[in-house]
């Protein structure tokens, strides 16, 4: 049986759409991204989008690296081979994003990201669009994917798992840097990951 290696380059909009449900298998590391690997992925972001013009269309495509996925053609399950720390990095600051902007149709549109909601006409149901390996998973959901988790993360005082630990150290990282940003700073932001961010995936 031979195995087909398809790579494309598709932007955060893609990424994070229903056309992708990410698993992080449990034969995986945990999350491993420190504090200056945050602030170093915050730091390019904004230097990327201080050089964009002012019509984010006309920007020049930004890459963010690769992932790795075992996942079928058609389906949008996608088991994640190498790219967790991205994929989880990311999330994360979207969800800082979300946290910061106090605009509702924003939060709303970042939510989108973070989580499909079900549909009753099209009989789907509601899921998260990046699943943790299982001892982080309701961790990430509680504390980073629902829309009230990042003022509960913020106050944890308790002692955490290392992978947790890290979560929770770069939250901090990014809503200290976010808090630096204006309103408008905030929605340019994430338009500018959603739209003008690349990853390149390749799937088997």
């Amino acid at each position: 049986m031979t195995h087909t290696l398809t790579a494309k380059e598709q932007s955060l909009a893609k990424i994070f759409s229903d056309d992708y449900v990410f698993t992080i298998p449990g034969y995986q590391r945990p999350y491993a991204w420190g504090k200056d690997q945050a602030q170093e992925l915050l730091d390019d972001l904004l230097g990327a989008m201080a050089t964009a013009p002012e019509q984010l269309s006309e920007a020049a495509p930004y890459f963010l690296g690769s992932i790795v996925l075992i996942k079928g053609e058609a389906q949008p399950e996608a088991t994640v081979v190498d790219g967790q720390q991205r994929l989880t990095t990311l999330t994360l600051l979207l969800s800082a994003i979300r946290a910061s902007v106090q605009d509702s149709a924003v939060q709303t549109g970042v939510t989108k990201r973070i989580y499909e909601h079900g549909d009753v006409v099209s009989a789907t149901q509601a899921r998260y669009r990046l699943s943790l390996r299982e001892r982080d998973r309701d961790f990430f959901r509680q504390y980073v994917q629902h829309e009230d988790g990042m003022a509960k993360l913020l106050e944890l005082s308790s002692q955490l798992p290392d992978a947790q630990a890290r979560i929770l150290a770069n939250a901090q990282i990014f809503m200290t840097g976010l808090a630096k940003l204006s309103q408008g700073e905030l929605v340019r932001l994430v338009q500018f990951i959603i739209t003008r961010c690349y990853l390149v995936t390749v799937a088997t």
